[in-house]
């Protein structure tokens, strides 16, 4: 816990140093770092997920010869793609 404790101040540290030094960049940074990951980057792991599994599925139905395995996996291939991709663009208007 000591190692942690010195660490945080040691960043308090360097961010009053760069604070005082470059205003401006200490914004841009806090801002940077305030917003996170973008956006639009769990929604196409989501999809891309959500696509493997789908095709996944619809070899291993074609492999064993089940019609509802294959079709189970065409409907999460095609459809929660299609139905993260209209979350997203609705939530962007």
């Amino acid at each position: 816990m000591a190692a942690r404790d010195f660490e945080k101040r040691q960043l308090a540290e360097i961010e009053q140093h760069l604070a005082e030094e470059s205003p401006e960049l200490a914004q841009k940074l806090a801002a940077l770092g305030s917003a996170g990951a973008p956006r639009g980057i769990r929604p196409a792991l989501v999809v891309i997920a959500t696509y493997l599994a789908g095709l996944t599925l619809v070899v291993a139905g074609v492999q064993v010869s089940s019609v509802l395995v294959i079709v189970l996996g065409a409907l999460l291939t095609a459809a929660v793609p299609v139905a993260t991709g209209w979350q997203a663009w609705r939530n962007r208007i």
